[in-house]
């Protein structure tokens, strides 16, 4: 497993599960009680400083989020991934995932399943494999904003010794500027298991209700 999949395997992952995370926006009678339980779109924007390897990767993230119970939100995205420097490679990542959350004491602990398929392109190779991950997080409302601290693991669903293991931590903020309006932005550790290609991990985006 090269190290580029390690790296766009957890971008795809991560975005799947985002798309996920309980927000809290501010407690008015315009805007919308929090993230989860509600139909919302997402776009977002990414980029990693990766050690050792390359600090110009980037991607482009849509998604959308939909519950199915009182308790459980079904989403779906798309990830475009891309290196730019002394390492040029690019990725698709189809994903999509299910979160149960619940209320508690004011916050909101949830956890996250995702599935999804990838494809990466690099020094003219090509080839692709299935994706899953798993995060447990907690949205705690602070003022107008919301803090979503979470922990994730992306692997593939090749062989133990090539796979691609990544340990995922994230902060998300996120803040309501109207009833169907948000900004968000992130910022995480990616730990790709036995390898030195780790990242720190940037996000900023947009989410839109309907």
């Amino acid at each position: 497993m090269n190290l580029t999949k390690k790296i766009t395997l957890a971008l795809g992952v991560v975005a799947a599960t985002a798309a996920s995370y309980a927000q809290q926006p501010a407690a008015t009678s315009t805007t919308p009680v929090g993230v989860l339980g509600q139909q919302y779109t997402e776009v977002g924007f990414g980029a990693q400083d990766i050690k050792h390897l390359s600090p110009n990767l980037y991607s482009f993230d849509f998604s959308g989020n939909a519950p199915v119970t009182s308790n459980i939100d079904v989403s779906g995205g798309y990830s475009y991934g891309w290196i730019r420097g002394n390492v040029g490679a690019h990725s698709n990542t189809l994903s999509t995932s299910a979160t149960y959350h619940v209320s508690y004491e004011g916050v909101k602990p949830f956890a996250t399943a995702a599935l999804g398929y990838e494809w990466v392109h690099h020094f003219g190779v090509r080839h692709s494999d299935g994706i899953w991950g798993a995060a447990v997080g907690v949205e705690i409302p602070v003022g107008e904003f919301s803090l979503t601290p979470s922990v994730a693991y992306a692997d593939d669903f090749s062989s133990r010794r090539r796979s691609s293991q990544a340990v995922i931590s994230n902060v998300e903020a996120n803040h309501w500027f109207s009833a169907t309006t948000a900004g968000f932005a992130g910022i995480g550790y990616t730990d790709t298991q036995r390898s030195g290609v780790d990242s720190w991990n940037y996000s900023v985006g947009v989410r839109v209700k309907f």
